[in-house]
């Protein structure tokens, strides 16, 4: 049986990605770095295994911030359209996440829980049979 393989890429195209396969899991993101980096309410992001995802055309930029594990999180972006593309942890090194609205199609994912609830925007509905998790839940 052969693997999915999903396309996307920035908005302005010079960056092109592929995902190989079903995500680990797929989220939406409270925190409030991930609300600043979307511009919105929360980072809809898939977790794959970190060999399932490729950089097809250009370059993203990168850079680090400090997660609530106290190690880095690298994300990865378009510099010149600033889409979000990759975010890959440095206390998870097998994973990296992929920005959903990145893929040219992103039917087969389904949202199974929202992360960092204790930082949602006072005005983010949440729906309420919604997985919910305060913090990052353990993998696995």
């Amino acid at each position: 049986m052969s693997k999915r393989i999903s396309k996307g890429g920035c908005h302005c195209g010079r960056i092109r990605i592929e995902v190989i396969g079903e995500p680990i899991a797929s989220v939406h993101c409270h925190c409030s770095d991930c609300q600043k980096i979307t511009g919105a309410a929360a980072e809809a992001a898939a977790l794959f295994p970190v060999e399932n995802i490729k950089v097809t055309k250009g370059e993203p930029k990168s850079y680090p911030t400090q997660g609530e594990s106290g190690e880095s999180l690298h994300r990865y972006f378009c510099g010149n359209c600033s889409t979000p593309l990759i975010g890959k942890p440095d206390a998870m090194p097998d994973i990296a996440s992929i920005t959903i609205p990145s893929l040219d199609d992103s039917s087969f994912i389904t949202e199974i829980g929202h992360i960092y609830t204790d930082h949602a925007a006072s005005w983010t509905d949440i729906p309420k049979d919604a997985q919910k998790f305060p913090k990052m839940p353990p993998l696995g």
